[in-house]
Parts: structure tokens; sequence; C-alpha cells
């Protein structure tokens, strides 16, 4: 036998065809991987093949194999060396470049290239040309490897039991011992503490190490799992050979245990014996079977006696010890957070509630506690991830008035509910009968959970404290939805500070201290969900249901940003709401005849509770349904299921209706089952549907979704499947194959979404798209990526976010003209950008590439005239190549500085500026000088024979609004184009239009969120709402975003300063024929005419501006108003509408808007 050693992994040569490689670590894992001698040093290169215990990989099989089958085995083998790659990084700057094996190479690419989970991309090549791509969506990535050693000494116990003397114990002895001698048989216990490895951890090793203090060897010991727990005891009383505690007698004397034994072992004589019990502990940690401890069974066939050292040893070294290797998922394990919170009255919420005035409800008073009064409170509590535990949780009230000493017991809420905006006679939020103005508690006085709550004596006025750590755990750690708590007398009459008191320090506080799950840091609060764009299709936006909004807050905890959608919004609308989202969410309570097939060609992933719902989305032909509470896990390799255990799993409290499929897509793949079939299961995207098509994006069929159904009732795993089921299907996934640009349909690319003003980043030359998870100045950018801009005239990079706030600025020293810029996506540079550079005096071009913090990773002179442009393609026929432009013609150079060939443009290109690659289908766009528009182009012919490859223009999008020749970039994400306008004035983001001057459409905002930035038209303003004489966002202060009437948002106006405040915004009006305002309105409390708010436009951008109408007192509206205005004498490409409150307006006169509208008219 040979033996070699590499990086401390012992490969034992058994046969001239195999090796055998034990791994035992995060690098080494127990396992074993087969690999022929002719490819050894390749395989031990590619280090592929130490992943995971369960991965075999044969590379033998890719001599001689067919081109196909040798391309899958070498990216199989570059996807499992990418998974190990990223495991040594420590989090961070994944990469693998290209690595030599077998008959070819194979190199990854990371999505992004930290943190976890990550999408691995692993490309195989031949040294023929052929390649082939393989992916692993949502790869978990682990931290480096932590140790716990735990021992018996301290929050563990070991003894022993002796079969002669089985009412004896031996807890107290210094060795514990084992024998099989007959009659006289010995056995040992141990139990060891590993209550501190994270139950989400990956736990890699766990060793048993027993110090042997006798010389006898080659004795044969099975460990075995104990199933019942027992006592240590002392000498006198505790574990014996018949009782576990000295009084209670095991089911079988000697010990009860679970068989088979996970483990066994050969003594080796005096000195550490170490045993491998991964496998058990793996159990332990994961809750599969309680953590009793060990027992060491002497096999028969070897009698003699052995000793090994216990806790009772004065040398602590020789003590017992277990060994526990585990990682958690990129993130701060188990790290502390504090939570303070003490909210003012536009950002809290309580209220109290009155058994004697049934209808009403007193927001704005004292919260009181007495035999006929309630009092309502909640804290927002979204930045504490999911699943943290809490530690200590503590309310903090102050007593302004007590008229009866006694008890106050505080309670959970079980349903949601509104603040309302007064106090005394009105019903727009919560009262005795009421949770809103239009939903009923199920129990007058509040939906209160009894069996459990708070109790505390209060005895004096003044600042008193409650612990309420339980219900904090409820919310948070157990996933119980957050509807707040209920202050409810127990004998007390008392009277507390609210949060619209003027006294800030004594309004309510809640401060929770807590420790983050494993995996994620508690300064990165839903790190995995932060920025992703929910769409919740409901029943009406403007009533959604109680469950519809409990869903909703439960997502919005979870980190979404949740926007809702009208099921009878018509398909133009959907589509358009479609752009601007990652994920749909279909509930139970939408109807099927309202949705139809609005949603069928949906490019996100659509996540659906709706069985009716099936065909149209291509999961099954039909659906039914049948009761329980537990689904049976028959897959758990998918994310969505992945940390849960296969077989039956609980996920309701109480039964539901669960659905099960008949005749589903070829594609589907089926993670859970009912008794019947299919309930949970899934399409990803490119997946045969049941039209026989590929999926146009990914799908999730819920288990649940009946009419009765209620997310209340979801235990803990089920609300898992939710949540990772909507992770799962926010993924964007690369789409493939050619036909026209991803996102586009009429190419007629000119409407703007928004634009902002760059003057302040210089004279920007380029700009280029920059996806998410790239960490720009120590921090990942969001799902939604952002821009980088290139201001030659001071050689510096300005990183912004998608709408234009400055990021990071970072200058560059590389002694040439930069033109053009591109974010490389993957490749041996993935993460650099690169920029096309001339030099002054011979004016040939280069290409240099630098990381995000400027510093320059290569330069490459490519002796070219001039290139006015860059792109980086990363995927399609020329994937890894950098294409270039000059004003006549193409140049694509590979990744290595290779000009691979030149291709020549044809009329009407002929002074082309700028390129971008278009993913998905060999296309790139070019912006042209001479008559201002993009073309887009399409790259025929195979590499390498490129030479011959024509490009033929293949369509061309007109951007008659702006000249895009000074940078022009495309933003897979959003589908939408961004251009910097001549002599750096504005950036402009544009999406699909109608094209051309008379474009038609409506610029609205609904008020669905509390958000200055609503677009619920077709057309997109210019800007967000911007404050007048305020500047404290859409929450707070006199102009804010609130419920109203217990309804849904409005934008209220009132001004307690005495100075007018207000909003305006921007729209472009410039291609319209006509056009008209429209707008709801409503007032609260106005005295007289005095008091009033309003409504003008401007034709010049603000600068001068023509009154409408003033929204005047006296009076106060019960129902909004509607009102509507022609102001097609101020249009512009910058008219602007303002609400603007008189001098006058008080603290207590308000005036709510909604449904703000303007339509332009062609």
């Amino acid at each position: 036998m040979t033996i070699f050693a590499v990086n401390g992994d012992v490969l034992r040569l058994k046969s001239q065809k195999r090796v055998m490689l034990p791994m035992t670590s995060l690098k080494s894992q127990r396992g074993y991987l087969l690999v022929a001698v002719a490819l050894l040093l390749a395989s031990i290169a590619a280090l592929s093949l130490v992943l995971n215990r369960e991965a075999v990989i044969t590379s033998q099989r890719v001599v001689g194999e067919s081109e196909t089958q040798a391309l899958q085995y070498i990216a199989e083998a570059g996807l499992h060396h990418a998974g190990w790659e990223a495991n040594q990084r420590n989090c961070s700057a994944y990469s693998l470049p290209p690595t030599p094996f077998a008959s070819g190479t194979y190199r990854a690419t990371f999505r992004p290239d930290q943190g976890s989970p990550v999408r691995i991309t692993a490309t195989a090549a031949l040294k023929n040309g052929a390649t082939r791509s393989i992916t692993s969506d949502l790869t978990p990535v682990y931290q480096t490897t932590q140790k716990l050693v735990s021992r018996s000494d301290a929050d563990g116990k070991d003894a022993y039991i002796f079969e002669k003397q089985p009412g004896i114990n031996f807890g107290d002895t210094n060795d514990v011992v084992t024998t099989s001698k007959v009659g006289e048989e010995k056995r040992a216990l141990l139990r060891f503490n590993v209550a501190s490895v994270p139950p989400q951890s990956r736990v890699i090793s766990a060793q048993l190490r027993l110090y042997q203090t006798n010389d006898r060897d080659e004795q044969k010991l099975n460990v075995f799992a104990l199933s019942e727990s027992w006592i240590e005891g002392d000498g006198s009383t505790g574990v014996n050979w018949t009782q576990y505690d000295g009084a209670s007698n095991w089911t079988q004397a000697g010990g009860d245990y679970l068989s088979p034994a996970p483990a066994s072992f050969i003594s080796s004589g005096k000195g550490w014996n170490e045993i491998d019990v991964l496998p058990l502990v793996r159990d332990w940690v994961a809750g599969t079977i309680p953590n009793h401890g060990l027992l060491l069974v002497q096999d028969p066939s070897t009698p003699e006696i052995l000793e090994f050292a216990s806790s009772e040893r004065s040398d602590a070294t020789l003590r017992p010890q277990l060994v526990v290797g585990f990682a958690c998922e990129c993130g701060a394990p188990g790290t502390p957070g504090t939570l303070v919170s003490q909210p003012d009255g536009d950002a809290g919420k309580d209220t109290y509630i009155l058994s004697s005035q049934t209808g009403w409800g007193y927001s704005t008073q004292a919260l009181q506690v007495t035999a006929d009064r309630r009092s309502l409170l909640e804290f927002d509590l979204s930045s504490i991830p999911p699943g943290s535990t809490i530690d200590k949780a503590t309310l903090d009230l102050n007593v302004e008035q007590l008229n009866t000493v006694g008890d106050m017991a505080i309670h959970r809420l079980e349903s949601a509910w509104v603040e309302g905006n007064c106090s005394g006679g009105c019903t727009d939020g919560a009262t005795w009968l009421q949770r809103n103005a239009i939903d009923t508690w199920a129990t007058p006085g509040g939906d209160i959970h009894f069996p459990a709550g708070v109790v505390h004596n209060i005895t004096n006025t003044g600042p008193t404290s409650f612990d309420i750590t339980a219900l904090l755990t409820a919310w948070v750690t157990d996933g119980m939805p957050n509807y707040g708590m209920a202050m409810v007398s127990s004998g007390v009459s008392a009277f507390f500070t609210h949060a619209e008191s003027t006294q800030a320090a004594n309004r309510p506080s809640l401060k929770v201290d807590f420790r983050c799950p494993c995996g994620v840091a508690c300064k990165d609060v839903g790190s995995l969900n932060a920025g992703y764009r929910l769409l919740m299709v409901v029943t009406d936006i403007a009533t959604p249901t109680a469950h519809e909004q409990a869903q909703q807050s439960l997502f919005e905890s979870w980190g979404f940003n949740v926007r809702l959608l009208s099921e009878q919004a018509d398909q133009p609308t959907f589509d358009a709401e479609l752009k601007q989202n990652d994920v749909v969410h279909v509930g139970k309570d939408v109807r099927q005849n309202h949705i139809g097939t609005k949603l069928s060609a949906a490019s996100i992933g659509v996540v659906s509770e709706l069985a009716s719902l099936n065909n149209e989305l291509g999961i099954s032909q039909s659906a039914t349904y049948e009761p329980d509470t537990a689904i049976e896990i028959v897959d758990n390799t998918h994310h969505i299921t992945a940390v849960l255990p296969l077989g039956p799993v609980t996920i309701a409290t109480k039964p539901e209706s669960f659905k099960y499929v008949s005749t589903p897509a070829d594609g589907l793949q089926n993670l859970a089952t009912t008794v019947s079939g299919y309930t949970l299961a899934t399409l990803d995207a490119g997946a045969i549907n049941l039209d026989d098509d590929p999926s146009p994006g990914r799908r999730v069929m819920l288990p649940w979704g009946d009419t009765t159904f209620d997310v209340a009732n979801l235990t803990t795993a089920g609300l898992t499947i939710l949540r990772r089921a909507l992770e799962w299907a926010s993924v964007a996934t690369e789409g493939g194959g050619g036909g026209g640009p991803p996102c586009t349909g009429n190419l007629n690319i000119d409407l703007e979404r928004t634009s902002f003003d760059v003057t302040t980043y210089g004279l920007p030359k380029a700009v280029a798209y920059v996806p998410s998870g790239v960490s720009i100045a120590g921090s990942p950018l969001p799902a939604a990526g952002g821009w980088v801009l290139l201001n030659p005239t001071v050689d510096r990079l300005d990183f912004v976010t998608i709408d234009g706030v400055l990021l990071d600025s970072v200058f560059l020293a590389v002694g040439e003209k930069l033109n053009g810029i591109s974010f490389i996506e993957n490749g041996p540079h993935q993460g650099h950008l690169a920029l096309t550079g001339t030099d002054e005096e011979s004016q040939q071009s280069s290409v240099v590439i630098v990381d995000v913090a400027g510093n320059l990773t290569a330069h490459w002179k490519l002796g070219l005239p001039k290139q006015t442009g860059i792109a980086y393609i990363d995927d399609g026929g020329y994937a890894g190549h950098f294409i270039l432009t000059s004003t006549t013609g193409a140049t694509l150079v590979d990744d290595n500085a290779n000009v691979v060939g030149t291709l020549p443009y044809a009329l009407p290109l002929d002074n082309v500026r700028s390129i971008e690659y278009l993913p998905g289908g060999n296309l790139v766009a070019v912006a042209n000088k001479t008559d201002s528009d993009v073309h887009i182009l399409e790259l025929s012919g195979t590499l390498p024979n490129v030479s011959a490859t024509t490009i033929n223009q293949w369509d061309t999008a007109a951007f008659g609004v702006v000249d895009p020749k000074d940078g022009f970039a495309f933003d897979p994400v959003a589908c939408e184009y961004a251009l910097v306008e001549k002599a750096g004035v504005r950036m402009r983001l544009l999406i699909e239009g109608t094209g051309g001057s008379g474009a038609s459409g409506t610029y609205r905002d609904e008020f669905n969120a509390k958000s200055f930035s609503g677009n619920d038209g077709s057309l997109s303003w210019n800007n967000t709402w911007q404050e007048i004489n305020e500047s404290d966002g859409p929450t707070k202060q006199d102009v804010r975003v609130k419920s109203d009437l217990g309804m849904d948002f409005s934008l209220r106006i009132r001004d307690n300063d005495g100075g007018g405040e207000g909003v305006w915004r921007e729209a472009d009006l410039s291609g319209c024929s006509s056009a008209s305002l429209s707008f709801n309105y409503r007032r609260q409390d106005l005295g007289n005419s005095n008091d009033y708010v309003a409504v003008s436009v401007s034709v010049s951008g603000g600068g001068t501006w023509t009154e409408l109408v003033q929204i005047a007192g006296p009076g106060t509206d019960s129902t909004y108003q509607p009102a509507s205005f022609d102001i097609s004498g101020a249009m512009s490409g910058d008219t602007q509408l303002r609400l603007l409150s008189s001098p006058t307006l008080g603290a207590t006169d308000e005036v709510f808007f909604d449904n703000i509208e303007i339509n332009c008219l062609p």
C-alpha cells in the first residue's frame, strides 16, 4: 500500500485504479472519494474532491466519454471545488480562476462574492472550445470552523454501573470502568453539554476523547445513545445497574439505550482514545433525539477490564472530553444586539378602549387601565432578526395617576388593529367592539391571548417596569405575528403616559437584549431578504382583509419591502408592477376569476396559496384539499426544505386543508406530500410547465390556501417553508437563448421613470450597472444594485444607489485618458471594473482593470485605435470576453488580453460612442452620436472563428429625450436604461413606453404605504414628494402619510408651526396634448376659511405658481370628496404640483389627500 499526505489528509492507494481520501473537517470531512491514478494530481489541484462527505466524483470517467458527458463531469468537479473554495474565504472575496482538470478546464463565478447563500455557476471548457455551465442556487457558505470542547466535569457528568452490585452508585470514582465479563459486566455513562452549539449551525466533526489509565488494548467497545436521563450520584445515591436515579428502574437493567450503536472503537492501550461520534452529536444539536448522554458497552468477545479517567481526576487535562467542530452560515453566530424603542406619537401605536362606549376609540389620550378600560400598545420589532434568542425584554411605563392599587396584566394580542387618529366620539380606529373601522374583534374588548400573561402590582405613580421576555420570545423566536399587547386590569385603576405625550422621557419604552440566530449578523437584519421587493396580490388595496394585513406584517418583519396590488387591476398595471418587484405572493383570499392569466407570463417568481391558479401558473391541471396538520418532506435538497428533516413535519397547530395535485407539470419538483399526492412543489425558471413550455419564472405551490386557512396557525416549520419559498422565488434567474434583449418588447425605451442631478459628480463620461451584493465602502449593495459613474476629468469613480444617492468616491492613478466603463460579472477579474484608456501621445487604446476601491489590477496595451466604450459579456457564445467599440467597429478581447477579432459596423452606425451587453442572447446595444439613437445589434457566429462574424442591426430604440453618447448602461434587474445627459446635468432612468412624443398615461400616488415615493400609475414621477418647511420623512410631524378613517394610508397636512407646510412633486408633461389633475380629499376640524391647503401647479419647475383651489374650512368631511382640474396650460417637462397649508392652519386642523393623479393625454 502506498501512502501520500496532502495538506494533512492521508491518501491510501488501495489499487492502481482508485484513491481513497478520508475527510474529517470542513477542509476534510469523513467520507471517501474515488479518482483515477492518472488524474491524481489534477484532482488534488482541483480540491473539488473535499467539499462534502457525500460527494463522489469519478474523474476516470471523463477520459473516453462523449463530449457532453466530459463537460458535465468537469463542470461538476468545478462546482464542488468552488463550494470548497468559498468555505475557505471566511465569508468574503469568493473566486475560482480557470483550473485544469482532466481533458479540459473549469472556472466558477459567485453571485454575490461574499456572505451566504450564494449562486455558484461552474463552466467547463474542452480544448476544442466546447463549453457547458451548471449552477447551484442558494448555496450555503460557512464561516471559519469553531471548536467547542465540552468536559464531563463542567455541565456534564459521568459514572459507571456494575452488574454484580446492581444497587451501588459509582458516580464519584476516579475512573469509569467497562468490562463484558459474564455476570460482572460494567458499563460507563457519560454526558456532555452541547447546548452552546447553535441549532442552525453545520456540525463538521465530533470526537469523544477518553484517557485510558490501564494498559489493555484491542478491546472493542460500542457507543450507544442513552434514551433516559440519569443522575450521576456521589457514591451513596444516583444511577446504578437497575435504576437511573437511585429510585426509578431502567426499562432494562444495565441502562436504556437506542440501537444500533452509532459508533464503536478498539482500545489502543494507555493514553488517549479518540472516537468519531459525529452522527450522534448532529442528532443532539438538531434535536432529533434528546441528549441523555452516552453508554459504553464492551463487546462480549473482548471482556478484559478497561479503565478511563473520569471527571473526578485531580488532573483536569485527563478528564473526558467531547470536541465538536461547527460552522455557522456566513454572519456572526449568536452575536448580541439591543433594541431600545421609545417612539413618539407619529411612529408609536397605542390607544385605549372603553366598555361603556363600545364605539369610541381614545388614541390621543393617556393610556387608561381600569375595570372597564383596556389599553393597546404595539412596538415595531422588525429590526430584530426572526429566530433571535431573546435574553431580556423590559417594558417601561410611567404611571401618571393611580386611583386604586392593584395588579395589571399584559397579554399578547391575536389580531391586527388600527390606532386611529382621535379620541372620544370617532370610530376610525380600535374600539371595544371593532379592531378597525370595518372589522370586529372576535371577542369584545380585544382578541387577547389570556392563557399566558405578565402580571405586575402597581403601587405608586412614576416609572414601573414589566419583564415581557415571554411575549418577545413568542413573537421573535417562535414566529408568532406581532399584533402588540393589551394592558388589562386585575384590580388596578391607573393612567399611563402615552406616545403622543409632550413628556418624551415618560413615553412607553421597550428595551430588548437579544442574540441573533446562527448565521445572521445583528447589524445586518434580514440579510437575505433586505431590499427584495415583494408584490402582494390582495382583494382590494383600499380594504385588505385582516388575514392579508397579518401576512403583510409578517413579510415585512422578514425584511421584504411589500407592495400591494388589487386583484382586479388590469393587465398593463400588473405588467408594470411585475417589472418593479422581485417576487409575487398570491394569498388565499384572492379570487381566481379576477386573476386569470395576469401572472402566467411573469418572469419573476410567483408563490401561490391559491389552488385554482395552478393551471394558469403551469403547475398542474387541478388540486384537491384534505385536512391534516403535517406533511411528509420527501426532498430536503431544495432551499425551501433544506433545514427540515425528511419524513412527517407538523406545519400547523390545528388541522388545515392541504392541497394535493393531479396531472403535475413535467418539470414540477415535488418537495412534500400529503397522503394523496404532491402538496409543496416548485417549478424553476425554464422547467417544463403544464403547457409543455419553459416556465417564464420560478413558481411555488404552497400546501395551504383553503378559504379557512389562517397564517396564525402555522408552526415554526410552516413559517420556515413560507419564508424560504419567498426567498427562493425572489432570486433572479438567468435566462438564455436569443430573440431580443431581456425586459424589452417594442424597444421604445423613452419613458422616464426618474432622474437625478449629477452635477455634484463633475462631468460623468460613462456609467455602468453594479449588481447587488458588491461591497461598496464596506456595505453590500441591496437587491436593486447601483451605478458607477466615470469622471475622466479628475480620474474619479462615483458609486451611487439605483436612484442616485452617493455611496463612495475613489480616485484612479492610471495616466491615460479614460472613456468607457463596465462591471465584470464573471471570470478571473470578477467583481472588478474594466475601463478603456487612451495614451495621449500615441492615441493607442488599452484596457484598464481596477477593483471597486480603485486599485489597478491589470493594464493591457492592445495597440488599437481609440476605443470609446467597453462591455463585459458574461453569458452566451461569447461569455468571458470584452467587447470594445470605436466609432466605426467593435473588437472582441478575451479575459487574457488577446484580441480575438474585429467587427466593422454598417450604416447608419457611423459614430458609435458607447456599448452595453444585454444578457441572455448575444445582443449588444450601441449609442450612435449622429442620430442620438441606441441601436440593438445581434452578434452571430461561433468563437474562435470570430473574424468571420458579422454584426447586423437587429432593431433600434429611439431615445428622443436625451443624447445617449455621454454615458449609457442597462439595469437587468429593473429592466431600465440609464443615460447621462450631455454636459453631465442629469442622469435619467428610462423604461419601455409607447414611443416618441404624445405618450399617454397617468402619474398617480395612492399612498399604499408610509412612503413619499409611490408610483401607482402607468408613468413614473420625476421625483418623490419633497417636503416644504419640514424634512423628517413620511412618518413624522405635520406632513406625513398615515391611516385615516381606519382605512389605508393617506397624505395628511397640518401646521402647528404657523409657517405654512406641505409637499411638491414633479411630472414630465412635455409629451401630452392635454392634461388633467384629480384627487380625493377630506377635511378634519377646519375652523374657518383661513384654515386651508392650497393646491397649485407650476409650468417652470417651481419658478412661478398658479393656484387651482383652496381646500378650506369651516367643516369636517365624514368621507373623501372628489376634485378635478384641467391643467393643460401647465404642461412642460418639469411640471410641478404643490400642496401648501395656510399659515393659520393649526395643529388640530387637518386635510387628508388620496389618489392624486395627473392624466396625460396624447
